[in-house]
């Protein structure tokens, strides 16, 4: 797993366990991917009881992305190719996209070609990380229909 991948999942608070299936997923990236993944994002929620469940991780190079879907418990990827996207939906809740605090979230769902669609969702201190995703991976391709 490159440095920046492992330093984000300390960073998060994943635990080994699961940075380990992380760093699994990252190997199958390798197999599978003509491009480096640039990009690593972990979807992630709070229960009404508070608890963090860690949903999908998303992995992406210049032209490809993949999700592993429900990660935690399955082996189920997409692996899309990706120049262009077109929309996406944010949904926010206590945070500014500046500073998360314990009560920040952010959703945000891409549109992509061909029916390729992808919900990735951030609480805490996660919501910098998928802002910085958006701004740096899906915001420079949007293109029209």
């Amino acid at each position: 797993m490159k440095i920046e991948f492992a330093r984000y999942t300390e960073a998060i608070s994943l635990s080994a366990t699961l940075t380990e299936k992380v760093g699994s997923i990252c190997e199958f990236w390798s197999a599978i991917s003509p491009e480096e993944a640039k990009w690593m994002f972990i979807s992630d929620y709070l229960t009404k009881e508070g608890e963090r469940v860690f949903e999908s991780v998303f992995l992406a190079s210049e032209n490809f992305i993949m999700e592993a879907k429900q990660f935690v418990s399955s082996e189920d990827f997409d692996f899309v190719f990706v120049r262009w996207v077109y929309g996406a939906e944010l949904k926010k809740q206590e945070y500014d996209l500046k500073q998360a605090t314990e009560k920040s979230r952010l959703n945000i769902h891409i549109y992509c070609p061909e029916g390729a669609n992808f919900d990735m969702k951030a609480s805490k201190e996660n919501c910098a990380y998928l802002w910085a995703f958006f701004r740096e991976y899906v915001r420079p391709r949007f293109h029209p229909k």
